[in-house]
């Protein structure tokens, strides 16, 4: 048994004992005694959940059945039923008989409600299909807190040891539900980056999670079942069947989808999809690629089917940040893939999240490949599966790209004054060009750009040499940063410098150069507008930058 297994299960013990005894001298006793049973039961039920996961992972770590971790095992189906049950006994505590205020009422039916909705969504997982979940999971709880305390302002004394065991329900469930998840999601780069946290530990926050969310959540029921206590006799003999086939109503009204609760696979995956083909029948159907924040921290969410079950068996994704100018992978992550899913459309579906970090250390304003492989695992050696068939760029015949990526500057752009503005966002903040040069030799100049937008094309930059006397014109043409990072990646705050070495023909005529430049799209030669600093607007979309002379060496 690992350490961090010890470690977890000793904390999680010590945080159950003393809610669980703060619950028995303080809560419990002032509850009726089908209320009171129905707490001890949740929580006994909870607690041999606990001690199953943690036998399950230590004695059959392949089956993910009791595993706490797992959205899609029994844990997570009591965990919605618990959520349910709140939900239920608000609207209980809501409807009964004696006087309440009005206000009183509609604050336990709306705490009801909003339960009943989060337990759908525990058992379903619908949450999954968008993201930044977290953020309205937050302001839900932060809303039901406010309710929560102005009901506690209005209510009687008595009721306010209710109202304080909710909201240490929802503050023990929020430190496990979303920040916990949170910076297991971030793995492995919270992990490498927090010393506290070692590789077994973190693979650890998953129970964490889930058990400091089991426990929030029952002090929830409790409070539920005391403000029921509290409104009158409600569980008569009938309340008590009620209560008892409660579980078993909602599982009817929710059916079970393949591994209990995968109907998010339903909207995650499109049916005659097929993004990329590998061999044995393995389809990716669909890819999701989100930036977390702007410290390049991504997520990818990847949709694979498969009409086998045994196909999956062993396979695993590779995400790989590959540098397009040195072709050098800068990060990966290896995951095997999760064999958990719905038979839908006679294919199984399977969901993998996976989260990777662009190294603070790599070089900024960098154009980046995120590019996926699918492996199988054969013990001594990981083979990548042949691609057949994807409409997307590959960098070979097993490896694919999903996007583009640009390693930002940590820093935004100063907005200073600049030389010219483009209608895209652009600018041409400063440039350098020497007064004079020579035929066959190079010819030395400097751009500085900005962007105060994000791009949706690529530009190519022009600079046209017009002799002063006879008017013949030489042309160049390249990207504005040349090898760096093109201008279809620039985004808001972008600021780069480049450096131009251009070759002079050696039949150049000596004599006075008027120099310009500009920029066009790429795709259809178009020049992009633009004016200088009072707003007016240059010719052509023609930039003069000056003269230079060419001298004969």
């Amino acid at each position: 048994m690992s350490a961090a297994i010890i470690q977890s299960t000793a904390f999680v013990a010590l945080v159950y004992l003393l809610t669980g005894g703060v619950a028995l001298k303080w809560l419990l006793p002032r509850m009726g005694r089908r209320p009171r049973q129905v707490a001890l039961g949740m929580f006994s039920l909870l607690s041999l959940l606990i001690v199953l996961a943690q036998l399950n992972r230590i004695f059959l770590p392949w089956v993910d059945f009791f595993g706490l971790g797992s959205e899609e095992g029994l844990p997570a189906v009591v965990a919605s039923v618990q959520l349910a049950l709140v939900g239920a006994l608000g609207l209980l505590a809501a409807s009964q008989p004696k006087p309440q205020r009005l206000l009183s009422r509609l604050y336990l039916g709306g705490v009801g409600l909003v339960f009943l909705h989060l337990a759908r969504d525990e058992y379903f997982q619908f949450h999954e299909v968008y993201h930044g979940w977290q953020v309205s999971i937050t302001l839900m709880g932060l809303v039901m807190v406010a309710a929560t305390l102005v009901d506690a302002a209005l209510s009687p004394r008595r009721l306010r040891i209710w109202h304080a065991c909710l909201l240490a329900g929802l503050a023990i469930s929020a430190s496990g539900g979303v920040l916990m998840d949170d910076v297991y999601n971030s793995y492995p780069v919270a992990c490498r980056d927090w010393t506290f946290l070692n590789h077994e530990q973190c693979l650890m926050l998953p129970f964490l999670e889930e058990s400091l969310e089991f426990l929030g959540m029952w002090l929830a029921l409790v409070a539920m079942l005391g403000r029921l206590s509290d409104a009158g006799p409600a569980f008569g003999p009938v309340g008590r069947w009620m209560l008892g086939l409660f579980p078993f109503v909602w599982l009817v009204l929710h059916p079970p989808h393949g591994n209990f609760n995968s109907l998010k696979y339903l909207f995650l995956a499109e049916r005659s999809e097929v993004v990329v083909q590998y061999g044995r029948d393995v389809q990716l159907n669909s890819y999701q690629v989100e930036a977390l924040d702007e410290s390049g921290r991504y997520r990818v969410e990847l949709v694979a089917s498969t009409d086998d079950w045994l196909n999956f068996a062993k396979l695993g994704y590779a995400l790989h940040i590959v540098d397009q100018q040195t072709g050098e992978s800068i990060a990966s992550v290896n995951k095997g893939a999760e064999r958990t899913g719905a038979r839908y459309w006679e294919r199984y579906r399977y969901i993998e999240s996976i989260t990777l970090q662009i190294p603070p250390d790599a070089p900024a304003n960098r154009a980046l490949w995120l590019t996926l492989a699918l492996f199988r695992d054969l013990g001594d050696r990981y083979p990548p599966e042949p691609v057949y068939g994807t409409a997307l760029s590959q960098l070979n015949d097993r490896q694919v790209v999903l996007g583009e990526l640009a390693q930002r500057s940590p820093a935004a752009a100063a907005q200073t004054a600049a030389f010219a503005h483009f209608e895209n966002g652009f600018s041409l903040v400063e440039f350098a060009l020497p007064e004079q040069a020579a035929p066959g030799a190079a010819m030395e100049l400097r751009f500085d750009w900005r962007s105060s937008a994000e791009s949706d094309a690529d530009y190519i930059q022009f600079l046209h040499l017009r002799h002063r006397e006879t008017g013949h014109w030489w042309i160049y043409d390249q990207p504005p940063l040349g090898e760096g990072l093109p201008a279809r990646l620039w985004y808001p705050g972008f600021a780069d410098s480049a450096g131009w070495s251009v070759e002079l023909p050696a039949e150049l005529a000596p004599g006075v150069y008027e120099v310009s430049t500009g920029l066009y799209r790429s795709n259809d030669r178009e020049r992009l507008p633009a004016s200088d600093a009072a707003g007016d607007s240059f010719l052509d979309g023609r930039l003069p930058l000056g003269s230079v002379s060419l001298v004969a060496s």
